[in-house]
């Protein structure tokens, strides 16, 4: 739970600690923003606080969470924004996070399946799988929406990104 901010509404004044995030709209440009903590947020008049402060997301070891519409990130891994400063969306698609460092939902995000643990598959155990978008596994082969296909163990099941 996210600590509680009382009078956070009527100050303005909004402490925001290590690892959580506040979403603020800017009334004037209808632009929303990601405020990330340690900090103290100073609300101006023409700004709204819309969600937080909410705790990062933290995604352990052998664990995955899925996202969606996820932020569009430039060939250095860098999130792209508009001339507005707001942050650009990849909208109806979804993006498997494995384990990483604690990070914030960028305004447009959700997460569509909480943090859950791979799944681990026993020797002389298969699973029977059906694609939901296109990708290519780790032989190379190209796998097509609706495909079926065995995952044998023994082995954990690490799903894949989709094919751009």
């Amino acid at each position: 739970e996210a600590p509680t901010m009382i009078g956070s509404e009527v100050t303005g004044v909004y402490r925001i600690l290590p690892f959580y995030y506040v979403h603020v709209l800017d009334q004037n440009t209808n632009v929303t923003r990601l405020e990330i903590g340690p900090k103290i947020l100073v609300k101006q008049d023409h700004e709204k606080v819309l969600i937080g402060p909410e705790r990062m997301l933290i995604i352990p070891s052998r664990h995955y969470c899925v996202i969606e519409n996820p932020v569009l990130r430039d060939n250095d891994g860098k999130i792209v924004s508009d001339t507005n400063g707001q942050v650009k969306l990849l909208h109806s698609d979804i993006e498997i996070r494995f384990a990483q460092e604690p990070f914030p939902l960028y305004p447009g995000e959700v997460l569509k399946e909480a943090v859950r643990p791979l799944q681990v598959i026993e020797p002389n155990r298969a699973l029977r799988l059906r694609a939901v978008l296109d990708f290519v596994d780790e032989n190379g082969q190209e796998i097509q929406v609706g495909e079926e296909f065995l995952f044998q163990g023994p082995g954990t099941i690490r799903y894949c990104e989709p094919r751009n």
